[in-house]
């Protein structure tokens, strides 16, 4: 890479559900997911808690908001099932924003006014990964 890079992550959390109801559900395939107590990556670590992930991947932009968008469009329209599923399993949903910058070139970071009250009406978190190569 060396043009900024952004992705984000839909990532649901909990401590007592199988994944595969989530996939099943929202009828959307993760990139992956784990089982609370699953290993991390020869760590010697142990999850916290049960994880399913949907992710945009990378894509070259000065803009999260191009990828934040792909998250808004795919999942705007199953947030009566989120809202389910969240009350039903005892769920934590998070959109996780992941920058890489190359060369000094910071993508605008901002939310829209469709991506708050998207994230409100689920109740999710938000977290921002920055990463800087030189």
């Amino acid at each position: 890479m060396d043009k900024t890079n952004v992705s984000v992550d839909f990532r649901i959390m909990g401590e007592d559900y199988h994944p595969e109801v989530i996939t099943n559900v929202l009828n959307i395939e993760p990139v992956r997911f784990w089982y609370k107590g699953d290993d991390i990556r020869n760590t010697g670590n142990k999850r916290k808690y049960t994880g399913w992930i949907f992710s945009t991947g990378y894509d070259e932009t000065l803009d999260i908001n191009s990828q934040l968008s792909k998250i808004i469009k795919i999942f705007t329209p199953k947030v009566n099932l989120l809202l389910d599923l969240k009350k039903k399993y005892n769920l934590d949903y998070s959109i996780d924003i992941i920058s890489i910058i190359e060369n000094g070139e910071v993508p605008a970071t901002y939310l829209e006014s469709k991506t708050i009250r998207f994230i409100a009406n689920i109740d999710a978190m938000v977290d921002f990964d920055t990463y800087i190569n030189e």
